[in-house]
């Protein structure tokens, strides 16, 4: 690592003699001055960018003063100038036109330009504010610059160009979609460039609908091979695209059992998969045309909300129900079981085939600014959603047709109270609390220290590693994304960690498997977790606080998603079955008497546990066998002449 005269030895000092503990203490703080030097230095950074930024705008005006002097044209002098801030500054022109374009929208807007100038919005942040608002009319940016540059407090720059995709689809859904569709014209396309090493980007610019079935397809033809497959997940998922670019269905395995492997020969079947599974989460009141909100799709992309109605039309829908719980009040340590707020109902719809469907769920409630909690506390608290309910998936209906305006109502709705546009209610809120655990550092312990959820028995799967099915969906439809603070990462793709480790020794002792005590982080985060460079506590609502060594501290706030990915079909080869023994005793006539009735379906409906069920099947299973030997004896009997 290069040397800047700044090291932690030398501010350390004389710790080479202390014990372990003490030398890490040192180093913790030596660590935490050097990022709030780092933190410092970073304002600087985003200072001289704007101040590079405005140096480009002079040049940019004065060659279109000149320009329009003389009655050239503007967008030839738009290209030279970038061609002359690329040579000064010895770049590309790929990285000097952004300064020139970002540049001239930041005149639309003040507050963002304000907020870089003097230090606050770093440049990627201020590049997707001029990019996604640069498109938008004054009225549009006046109504949204505040919200669009308290997101930018919130979220990294990916997350952030999707939640302002989606505030402006909820305040103006006809110019977004205009705005929308007329970036995915110009650019929608593909194109291969060589790297130079060996290896080539292959980049294909789609729409949102588009993309999510493209990566369906390859998902699901990625998982044509079993297990034991040496290739990793990404190079089985390149190896389908190409698969798919010649017209094929399956993958040939590259395991080593030969013909043993339970995918041999798979890729020979005639293809009989099913069509592609999308997962679209929108609310009931968007579904009824009530409103403009957009729905999401699994990785959090905003959806046109007469897109999302269209596909309804033809898809399978998963109810869900919802209600507000208080988050963010330091006080009330148990306001995530008490449930206060108004509670609410949704449905869902996705787009599938002939298969059985995931479940996909509704954006229920989100976030709701309340100035006092109930049950005393911090003032600024939040209201987040709580999932209390999921429906059965059930066939496509009849999507009620969208009320016209009336002549007298208003063409734009205000912004919203909530989602998105609460980012600086949800920040506010943030802050107060992190404050308020400054003073008390109590309270970082979260309101469930011992990992058990306040009960005081555990719930059934508690004391198994894996957490169930049903408690994993409901974790990762709670959290969008990886819970540390900045992570973009689709909570379907992410582990689920245990904020009180698991004790495999003795479960009852250690943090269970129970949804207070559990939240998604991708691998890399997890692993942070894991070797104790982070800490991790569930405080109330279900609000997630990631501490490091250095006592850097931040909170992240739950947000529904989509409960899972669509699942990979892997389709086994059609093996023929040998002719079966049937002069040798059947299993049904070793091991159960001659009176034994046989076991139906009514049986195992009625068991009351899940291991007299299995066991009914299992006979059921076992008494089928019996019944196709009888019959085949039957068959083989000689004539009766």
């Amino acid at each position: 690592m290069f040397d800047t005269g700044v090291s932690a030895g030398d501010a350390a000092g004389g710790s080479a003699g202390v014990d372990a503990a003490c030398a890490r203490a040192v180093d913790d703080a030596v660590s935490a001055g050097l990022i709030g030097f780092t933190a410092r230095c970073r304002v600087a950074e985003n200072i001289a960018r704007a101040r590079v930024v405005e140096s480009v705008c002079e040049v940019t005006e004065i060659r279109l003063a000149a320009a329009e002097d003389e009655g050239g044209d503007p967008a030839t002098v738009m290209r030279s100038v970038v061609c002359e801030i690329a040579a000064g500054l010895n770049v590309s022109q790929m990285v000097a036109r952004p300064f020139v374009e970002t540049g001239s929208v930041l005149d639309r807007l003040p507050l963002t330009a304000v907020r870089f100038v003097y230090g606050n919005l770093d440049w990627a942040r201020t590049q997707v504010i001029a990019r996604v608002l640069g498109k938008a009319c004054d009225a549009t940016i006046k109504a949204l610059e505040f919200e669009a540059v308290a997101a930018a407090e919130v979220w990294g720059p990916r997350s952030l160009k999707l939640e302002l995709w989606a505030l402006w689809a909820e305040y103006d859904e006809e110019e977004a979609r205009a705005a929308k569709g007329s970036a995915v014209k110009a650019a929608r396309g593909v194109s291969l460039r060589c790297e130079g090493d060996g290896s080539s980007v292959l980049k294909a610019t789609l729409t949102d609908i588009e993309g999510a079935e493209a990566q369906a397809l390859v998902e699901e033809i990625a998982g044509t091979v079993c297990g034991r497959d040496p290739r990793p997940a990404v190079q089985l998922r390149a190896d389908g695209l190409l698969a798919l670019i010649h017209g094929e269905h399956a993958l040939e395995c590259a395991c080593d059992l030969g013909e043993q492997c339970p995918q041999f020969g798979v890729a020979d079947l005639v293809d009989g998969r099913r069509g592609h599974l999308l997962q679209i989460q929108i609310d009931v009141e968007t579904l009824l045309g009530l409103t403009s909100t957009p729905a999401r799709l699994a990785d959090g992309t905003a959806l046109d909300a007469e897109v999302a109605r269209v596909l309804a039309e033809d898809a399978r829908w998963q109810a869900l129900l919802t209600e507000l719980v208080v988050a963010l009040d330091a006080r009330n340590s148990d306001s995530d079981s008490t449930g206060h707020g108004s509670t609410g109902n949704g449905s869902g719809a996705e787009k599938s085939g002939t298969e059985t469907p995931e479940a996909k769920p509704t954006d229920g409630p989100e976030a709701t600014p309340t100035d006092t909690p109930a049950g005393g506390g911090l003032r600024g608290g939040i209201r987040v959603p709580r999932l209390i309910f999921r429906g059965r998936i059930r066939r496509a209906a009849t999507v009620p047709a969208r009320p016209k305006r009336t002549a007298g109502s208003p063409n734009r709705p205000p912004a919203r109270g909530k989602g998105t546009a609460s980012d600086a209610a949800r920040a506010h809120a943030v802050a107060v609390l992190l404050a308020a655990i400054g003073k008390d550092p109590a309270l970082a312990a979260g309101v469930f220290p011992g990992g058990h959820g306040g009960l005081t028995a555990p719930p059934p799967g508690a004391l198994t590693y894996k957490p169930g099915a049903e408690v994993a969906a409901r974790v990762r439809m709670r959290y969008r994304t990886c819970t540390h603070p900045g992570c973009a990462v689709p909570a379907a793709r992410c582990q689920l960690d245990h904020i009180v480790p698991f004790d495999h020794d003795n479960p009852a002792r250690g943090g269970w498997s129970i949804e207070t005590n559990l939240h998604p982080a991708c691998g890399g985060h997890h692993q942070l977790k894991t070797s104790k460079l982070w800490t991790v506590a569930y405080l109330a609502g279900g609000a997630i606080l990631w501490t490091s060594r250095t006592g850097i501290r931040s909170i992240t706030l739950p947000r529904l998603g989509c409960p899972a990915p669509p699942r990979s079909r892997k389709r086994g080869r059609k093996t023929v079955e040998p002719e079966p023994d049937i002069k040798a005793p059947t299993w049904w006539e070793k091991h159960m008497s001659t009176d034994t009735p046989e076991p139906t379906a009514a049986d195992q409906r009625a068991a009351e546990t899940d291991a007299a069920r299995t066991r009914i099947r299992l006979l059921r299973r076992r008494f089928r066998e019996h019944n196709t030997i009888r019959k085949l004896r039957k068959n083989a009997e000689p004539p009766p002449f």
